[in-house]
């Protein structure tokens, strides 16, 4: 995959918290990084065991919505029983602990981007 162009609007209230220019410093490669370009075409199948999906048909006790200063977050309570998913080549379990989202997408595939991206 590539790294594709994408930037916030403007930047944090200081004018550089945050600021995507500032990101080169957090990583000493500055490659691989968020967003990216999916190239469908270069994509690489693989044989995987099934994900395994647990609680995610329940909901959880309680959730916020806040606004991150970027986008619309959702955050939902660590204390009741989470919604996670394993399995399908994934080493470890991943539970669902606040979802966002990006009006057009964050990442794109084959160069486009999209209208909404969750994650």
């Amino acid at each position: 995959t590539l790294a594709a162009d994408w930037r916030y609007p403007t930047p944090g209230p200081d004018g550089s918290v945050g600021a995507p220019e500032n990101w080169g410093g957090s990583c000493d490669q500055g490659r691989r990084q968020s967003p990216i370009d999916i190239a469908y075409a270069a994509s690489v199948r693989g044989s995987y065991p099934a994900f395994i999906f647990d609680s995610y048909d329940s909901l959880p006790d309680s959730a916020y919505i806040v606004n991150n200063g970027h986008t619309v977050q959702i955050n939902l309570d660590s204390s009741s029983a989470s919604s996670s998913v394993y399995g399908g080549g994934f080493r470890s379990k991943y539970v669902l602990e606040q979802l966002h989202f990006h009006w057009s997408s964050e990442h794109t595939i084959d160069d486009r981007r999209y209208a909404l991206e969750m994650h």
